[in-house]
């Protein structure tokens, strides 16, 4: 059995093991770890006992995608609703997990996973889901990482690791209060993406053969093969919705003039929906969602604490991640990137970013959580999560 072969059964069954909770290393791996909480940051964090005292939006901090859902079952239980959610460090299984619950008094939740190895079974296996009460919540990269060279090689240094890493995903969804009314519809839009394979206009034609109401909820990406990557859209349509408008989506795939491709289109009336880069190739789902015009603006993750600010007093307000990816070598997601759009009127948001920890720092986590809802006391809201050099909060009001 060649190398290949080895890594995509061993990936495949990273996928399929529900029942573990971490990935068992090879023999000699010791993987880098990115920046985690310190250590009374990264016990199961209990949720209050007494239903009067509950915040009513929280952060939580997990490690490893077990524990997570557990953390989340346990928080659904008194009524908490995942709002925004983010994986962090490491590969495969054993990650950092962080998210943002909202309190829904009178109501519970509850959550489960899956996930398919085979695209083709995505949209059966959410769909089997969604007749039982679960909707989709979000989905986690799962990234398997091999040090091995290989022996066939000629390459006497290790493989670069754009080839040396195979990522899938892990779906969540939520019930709310156990009911099992189908509620939602899903499908799936993908295509291959690699040397003279471009699914740019199939994937668009897809995405407008789609029935009224189905809209992405995720961009999701992978590798296939050596040299090939997959892009995988996922739609939902709620099935309560009555004369659901037909939206016109555009597909933005360019290695270089990315903000040109994405402010043309921005200049007539689409808006982003989801995006990310994989390699050297960027992406942007457009949607058309209005008729004016505006510009959008984007810088790489690392810079935010220079470039933040500045970017909203030159009237912008912030609108979403540009996801990255999560390579071998690397602590953390490289070519993540913060995108901003231009305010009517030239009037930026209030924003506060909040770091809730890094690597250079030992502020104990409870100050930070702590401090976190001192900002939701004065009336800041939770926009966003990312994480770079640590773990950060996008708040806005």
């Amino acid at each position: 059995m060649d190398r290949r072969s080895r890594l995509i059964l061993t990936a495949a069954a990273l996928f399929m093991c529900a029942s573990q909770s971490a990935v068992v290393a090879r023999p000699g791996r010791n993987p880098a770890q990115a920046a985690t909480p310190p250590a009374q940051g990264k016990q199961t964090q209990a949720p209050a006992a007494v239903a009067g005292n509950l915040e009513k939006v929280k952060l939580i901090l997990s490690d490893g995608f077990e524990v997570f859902v557990k953390d989340l079952n346990e928080n659904g239980r008194l009524g908490y609703r995942l709002e925004k959610s983010l994986s962090y460090g490491g590969a495969g299984m054993p990650q950092g997990f962080a998210a943002v619950l909202r309190l829904d008094p009178g109501s519970t939740y509850e959550y489960d996973w899956l996930s398919s190895p085979s695209k083709n079974l995505l949209d059966v296996r959410l769909n089997t889901q969604a007749g039982k009460g679960f909707n989709f919540a979000n989905a986690f990269a799962l990234t398997f990482c091999d040090d091995e060279r290989d022996p066939d090689s000629d390459t006497a240094g290790p493989t670069l690791s754009i080839f040396r890493y195979l990522k899938g995903n892990a779906y969540l969804v939520e019930r709310k209060n156990g009911g099992t009314t189908q509620t939602r519809e899903y499908r799936v839009v993908s295509g291959k993406i690699g040397p003279r394979k471009d699914t740019k206009k199939a994937i668009e034609a897809a995405l407008a053969a789609a029935p009224p109401g189905f809209r992405p909820v995720k961009m999701l990406f992978s590798k296939e093969g050596w040299l090939d990557f997959a892009v995988t859209i996922l739609l939902e349509k709620n099935l309560g919705e009555v004369d659901a408008p037909k939206i016109e989506y555009r597909l933005v795939k360019e290695a270089t003039g990315f903000d040109k491709a994405v402010n043309a289109l921005a200049a007539q009336g689409f808006r982003f929906v989801s995006g990310g880069r994989v390699g050297t190739i960027n992406f942007a789902l457009m949607g058309k969602q209005a008729d004016a015009a505006t510009v959008y603006t984007y810088f790489d993750d690392e810079e935010h604490a220079k470039k933040f600010d500045r970017t909203v007093a030159q009237g912008n307000r912030y609108q979403a991640l540009i996801s990255g990816e999560q390579r071998c070598e690397s602590l953390e997601v490289v070519n993540q990137k913060l995108l901003f759009a231009q305010a009517p009127g030239g009037a930026g948001g209030v924003y506060k970013v909040f770091n809730v920890f890094n690597r250079k720092t030992a502020r104990p986590i409870a100050d930070s959580l702590a401090e976190f809802q001192r900002l939701i006391g004065e009336g800041y809201q939770v926009r966003d999560l990312f994480y770079s050099d640590g773990l950060n909060v996008i708040f806005e009001r």
